[in-house]
């Protein structure tokens, strides 16, 4: 708030009064000192009715900036899609688009560009402070930190992993990766557990008489058994992929719906990149992965 909340330019220094305990507190909880998508959003709601569903119209945001509808509407579309997250991948896609096909209803493309996006912001890729910003008490020289974005959410990632699904471009990968760090400590760690998984290379058995490859992900097992080929495993596995290009091409016309459209110099989103090349990067390589018979 303090950065982004008052008129005219952002400050270039951050008060040691603000700084000091922040850059304390982030790191007591291994954060990065920077509004994350998980401070925003997945630690940042409660339930109206404790004995009810998670789902839009019975969760509330804890604390919001500017306040609104708007701004309230937008991170509480996530919340149940996260939830959905721990259900099978086909059916929980599915319910994550349909929960994102509602942002509309309350969340205003116009309202969003123009108010709830920009306290989001962070001081790394963006015109505004384009040296960073200064820490005081903490850092002498400008600190570059990407600010709030949903590519934070460990649930594409770990969806990724799980399905094989390999970002080709080296920039991608990169920006990807830094995403990672700004997770909590617990979902890094779940998504290095998966990629370690990822590059077992030995020869043990994920199953008894299986002939997997112990800990290997989704994809690998179902090449394995000879789904490549055809077959449920196939069907199964090509179900998935397809949900989550389908959710990711959603997203991207939401991205252009939301900021690209509005935007007349802009082309970075306040996560700090370029994100109508990245959102289309994310969709080609996952459709990609669709298993094709030979």
């Amino acid at each position: 708030a303090y950065m982004w909340c008052e008129p005219g330019p952002p400050p270039a220094v951050l008060p040691a009064v603000l700084a000091v305990p922040w850059a304390r507190v982030a790191a007591a909880v291994g954060m990065p000192p920077i509004l994350t998508y998980a401070t925003y959003n997945l630690y940042n709601w409660r339930r109206l009715d404790p004995s009810a569903p998670v789902r839009l119209g019975n969760i509330v945001c804890l604390h919001n900036f500017l306040g609104g509808p708007d701004e309230e509407w937008f991170r509480l579309d996530d919340a149940p899609s996260v939830l959905a997250g721990l259900r099978g991948v086909s059916s929980a896609l599915r319910e994550m688009q349909g929960t994102l096909s509602r942002m509309g209803e309350k969340c205003d493309p116009y309202i969003y560009y123009q108010r709830v996006r920009t306290p989001m912001s962070g001081w790394r890729n963006n015109p505004d402070l384009p040296q960073g910003l200064i820490y005081e008490g903490v850092s002498d020289q400008p600190v570059q930190l990407y600010g709030e974005t949903g590519a934070q959410s460990s649930v594409l990632h770990a969806f990724d992993a799980a399905l094989g699904v390999q970002h080709e471009q080296v920039w991608l990968r990169d920006y990807l990766g830094t995403m990672v760090a700004h997770m909590p400590p617990p979902h890094r760690a779940f998504l290095a557990a998966l990629a370690a998984a990822n590059s077992n290379t030995g020869t043990g058995t994920g199953t008894a008489g299986s002939g997997q490859p112990a800990g290997a992900n989704v994809r690998t097992y179902v090449l394995g058994a000879g789904g490549g080929a055809g077959g449920e495993l196939r069907d199964a596995y090509n179900e998935a992929v397809a949900e989550m290009e389908k959710f990711r091409s959603q997203h991207k016309a939401f991205a252009y719906n939301y900021i690209a459209k509005w935007a007349k110099r802009e082309t970075t989103g306040t996560g700090g990149s370029d994100f109508m090349p990245a959102l289309a990067g994310y969709r080609d390589t996952t459709q990609k992965h669709l298993l094709v018979p030979p």
